[in-house]
């Protein structure tokens, strides 16, 4: 071996030689002094809490700590003075080790370095009485005999140690389950630096117990580093990595201990931060709320918070973030590529306190496309989240068939066009919010086509503008094309934003309707009862609009709809119509018609009347005057009133009518069989009976050299009543040109006619008006009777008959 070998191999152990012997002397001197050595880790202890330390065992370990020295502490219990009051430990630890500089401890002053505990738990408790056993960290006055301590403890760890923090004055409930912590300091003459490293697990973090807890059963595993100055008392925390469960956050600020409170400002940072992370940190109210919204990431958030440490201090909170291009998941579907930026603030007035009644988020720049249609929204907020109301501005050009699985409503169904919005809204958003809706701006549709379900009707194109002001609706400019008909129609429905949800009966849309012409066909399906077209349960609009659906059926139904009609020209089927103006009112149960006036036949109608829809029919009740009208016209108009006694050939002359009548009407527009009742007086005047083969019959009976194919009926005036639909004729004189008729009896419709017929043989004297009814019989007097056997073909035979023989 070489000789420089071998020297080296002698000092080397020479060296380990002296070291194992000056620390087996150490040792020695450790467990000579372990009295003395305990009694000063107790001491140090004790010089920093007020109450009382319980350590049941105190022994020094070799290897542990090395090169310090180190000592074991076992069953060890912190109790402040309060104990006895509150009943709960400070800390209650399997074992703890505490380490001391090797040299140090050959010197008189002795300072414990590092101190490990583990297995247990450390408790900070305030009773509902405020009674804290934090207590235990105040200072003790310092002896003037005793210069206070210079080297504090700059090392300590945990592992598996329970950390607690209970006030049950304030609802608040922080246990952590800290599987390791490692906190060093150094020291300087203005200030220390720490650095922790840390893993937790978060059992409970609720700063109100009553809310829930944040951040529950998640895992912090990360380092930090803070630093603290002396002279400003200032605890600052550098912005840093702080990793939560599997995401990493920014995180930093400064804690402020030179005023009384203390202040905070914190600052926490995230970047493609996912939805569902970020609910998972809140408490579970809020998360339920926020959950009915999903968002696959959050592009951007950053939070600040301001605050005091003082109890019942709520921090100042924002939180800024941003959206690109991200599926937004909500309950009434989802929107697609939407972009917007917004921030959340908890003080929206100053003075008025940090909560959610003073609380408000707010979106702009948003765009979004919602089932094919484009939107923006300019600038959006939801304002006090305690009674929250929403304000946005949105606009969007669109094809308005989109609506229909959007809206899925069954009174509308969308088939062309497009439409543009331009609205300015001011919501309430809770079913129970006393907030007036308030809604600016307009709906434009250009060359639209739409079917209105529930009667049937389609119009082929729609132009106009919806009108919004406040919680009114105005109906502008609208322009409606359908298969036969064009209307002209504006309208208003006052505070239709406030009942629409809680009141749809009291919903009132009055509307102005004008056209050149309409063709009465078209609205057939107003004599029946409203439809509904069924949707199938699984039709995906139940998972969009479908509230805002339902109720737009229910306001289209229950709500009353009052139109004042100005037409030039109306035709139904033979019937013809000019200068109408009527009053219409459409109810879920009733379309009544109030002060209609209209020229027909060459004269004028005045009627006022309602329908009520059964399930297979519906009734109807009718009073209308009747001035001068042409008597041909009105038969042929009304196709002879479905009977074919006497028909618009054979009649002439200007009626003037009163009728009163009630009866049912089938949806194809046919009287219900025996169901006409009511009353007509009327006066015929310049009356005309042309080829009516009845009168031939009577003419080849009796007045066979008399022309009774054109016969002039002087004024005529009567009362007809009505029966289940059969006629009740009053005795009435009938003064012709050719004879003198005297009636009465009943027609029936469609048969059961029965008229006795009286006709004197005496030619009419023309001349003398003043005959009486008695002087006009004297005579021969032919008896004859007009009697269909019940076969509705209506006969004049001979003599009385019997109606039941007849």
């Amino acid at each position: 071996m070489p000789r420089y070998l071998k020297i080296i191999l002698i000092i080397a152990g020479s060296i380990v030689g002296l070291i194992i012997l000056l620390w087996a002397a150490i040792l020695t001197y450790v467990h000579l002094n372990k009295n003395k050595l305990a009694g000063v880790i107790t001491e140090q202890i004790n010089d920093n809490i007020r109450g009382t330390v319980s350590i049941n065992k105190i022994e020094p370990t070799i290897f542990k700590g090395f090169p310090d020295i180190s000592f074991q502490l076992s069953d060890i219990t912190v109790r402040d003075s309060f104990y006895h009051i509150h009943k709960t430990d400070l800390v209650n630890m399997s074992k703890a080790y505490v380490s001391i500089d090797i040299w140090d401890a050959l010197k008189d002053d002795t300072y414990v370095n590092t101190i490990t505990l583990t297995e247990g738990k450390v408790t900070l408790y305030t009773n509902k009485d405020s009674i804290s056993n934090s207590n235990i960290f105040k200072k003790k006055e310092q002896k003037k005999d005793k210069p206070a301590p210079n080297n504090p403890i700059n090392h300590i760890i945990l592992k598996d140690v329970v950390v607690s923090i209970q006030h049950e004055v304030k609802n608040k409930d922080f246990v952590m389950a800290v599987r390791n912590c490692d906190i060093q300091t150094s020291h300087s003459d203005t200030g220390f630096i720490a650095h922790i490293d840390i893993e937790t697990a978060f059992n409970s973090f609720s700063f109100n117990t009553k809310k829930g807890s944040y951040i529950k059963e998640k895992v912090l595993d990360t380092k930090l580093t803070v630093n603290f100055n002396y002279d400003k008392k200032l605890l600052h925390v550098p912005v840093q990595n702080l990793t939560l469960d599997d995401f990493t956050y920014k995180f930093g600020g400064d804690f402020d201990f030179s005023d009384s409170p203390s202040t905070f400002k914190l600052k926490i940072l995230a970047t493609d931060l996912p939805y569902k992370e970020a609910l998972s940190i809140l408490t579970p109210p809020v998360r339920e709320k926020l959950k009915q919204v999903n968002l696959d990431k959050i592009d951007n958030v950053m939070i600040d918070l301001y605050g005091k440490m003082k109890y019942r201090d709520t921090p100042y909170v924002k939180a800024n973030f941003a959206v690109k291009n991200r599926r937004l998941d909500i309950p009434q579907g989802a929107i697609t590529n939407a972009t917007f930026k917004g921030y959340y603030l908890n003080v929206v007035e100053e003075g008025k306190g940090h909560g959610d009644a003073n609380s408000m988020i707010k979106l702009y720049g948003m765009t979004g496309n919602y089932y094919g249609i484009d939107f923006t929204l300019a600038e959006s907020s939801v304002t006090d989240l305690k009674d929250p109301v929403l304000r946005t501005h949105v606009t969007s050009t669109f094809d308005v068939t989109h609506l229909n699985d959007i809206i899925g409503a069954t009174s509308f169904k969308f088939n062309s066009g497009n439409a543009s919005i331009d609205l300015d809204c001011k919501i309430g958003i809770n079913p129970d919010n006393n907030v007036t809706p308030n809604v600016n701006g307009k709906i434009s549709f250009s060359e639209a086509g739409f079917s209105y379900i529930p009667r049937g009707l389609t119009f082929t194109k729609a132009k106009g503008d919806i009108v919004f002001d406040g919680a009114d609706v105005f109906l502008k400019g609208l322009k409606l094309k359908s298969e036969q008909n064009k209307i002209d129609l504006s309208g208003n429905m006052k505070n239709l934003l406030n009942l629409y949800y809680d009141n749809p009966e009291g919903v009132v849309i009055e509307c102005d309707i004008h056209s050149d012409i309409i063709d009465l066909s078209e609205y057939r399906s107003f004599i029946g009862k409203r439809v509904t077209e069924n949707k199938e349960n699984n039709n995906p609009s139940s998972a969009r609009l479908s509230s805002f659906a339902k109720q737009l059926d229910q306001v289209m139904d229950k709500s009353i709809v009052k139109l004042s009609v100005l037409l030039d020209k109306v035709e139904y089927n033979r019937f013809t119509s000019n200068d109408i103006n009527a009053n219409v009112t459409l109810k879920s149960d009733a379309v009544e018609l109030k002060n209609a006036a209209l020229k027909h036949a060459g004269g004028n109608i005045n009627l006022n009347g309602g329908i009520y829809p059964k399930n297979d029919f519906s009734n109807f009740v009718i009073d209308a005057d009747l001035n001068n009208i042409d008597v041909h016209k009105l038969f042929y108009a009304f196709n002879n009133f479905g009977q074919d006694a006497i028909v618009d050939s054979n009649v002439q002359g200007v009626l003037t009518a009163k009728i009163d009548a009630k009866g049912g009407i089938q949806n194809s527009g046919d009287i219900v069989r025996n169901s006409l009742n009511g009353k007509i007086k009327f006066n015929l005047n310049k009356g005309y009976l042309l080829d009516f083969e009845p009168l031939g019959t009577i003419g080849k009976i009796i007045f066979f050299n008399r022309d009774l194919s054109h016969i002039e009926v002087e004024p005529l005036e009567g009362t007809l009543n009505v029966q289940n639909s059969d006629i009740l004729i009053e005795p009435i004189l009938i003064r012709t040109s050719a004879f003198n008729i005297f009636a009465e009896g009943v027609y029936g419709i469609p048969k059961g006619t029965y008229i006795p017929i009286q006709v004197p043989l005496r030619k009419p004297n023309r001349k003398n008006k003043k005959y009486t009814e008695k002087d006009l019989k004297k005579g021969i007097v032919i008896n004859l009777h007009a009697t269909d056997n019940n076969t509705g073909d209506v006969k004049i035979k001979l003599g009385k008959g019997d109606k039941k023989s007849d």
